[in-house]
């Protein structure tokens, strides 16, 4: 009988594991919903961070007054701007491209019309 008890521990064993695996299971896909559900919050409050800067620097570039606090913020983003047109307009000379004046593909240096919108150069 003592085969038997040894037996019957070990499936209760095996039972408990199971089950606590079971829920172990369960609540890391709980967890992981409650998770995404943050991530997803988050990502709406930086979305309206977001908007909200882009329209203190649209104020700032139309010359409407914004906070002390935020011009300079807003100019060092003018100045990143001009920085990055600056290394576009270097890209665009090693490629031996320009953009067109329409419509804002790149084109070829040399050539007369937009092959995209065929305007005039």
């Amino acid at each position: 009988m003592s085969i038997i008890n040894g037996l019957e521990k070990v499936k209760n064993s095996i039972q408990e594991v199971s089950e606590e695996f079971v829920n172990k299971s369960q609540d890391m896909i709980q967890i992981s919903k409650i998770n995404l559900e943050i991530a997803s919050y988050e990502n709406e409050v930086k979305e309206i961070y977001e908007s909200i800067g882009i329209r203190v620097f649209e104020n700032y570039k139309q010359n409407t007054p914004v906070n002390k606090e935020f011009g300079n913020e807003c100019e060092r983003i003018r100045q990143i701007k001009k920085n990055i047109k600056g290394k576009r307009k270097e890209i665009l000379k090693i490629k031996r491209k320009k953009i067109c004046k329409n419509c804002g593909n790149e084109i070829g240096k040399d050539v007369k019309f937009c092959n995209f919108c065929g305007s005039k150069q």
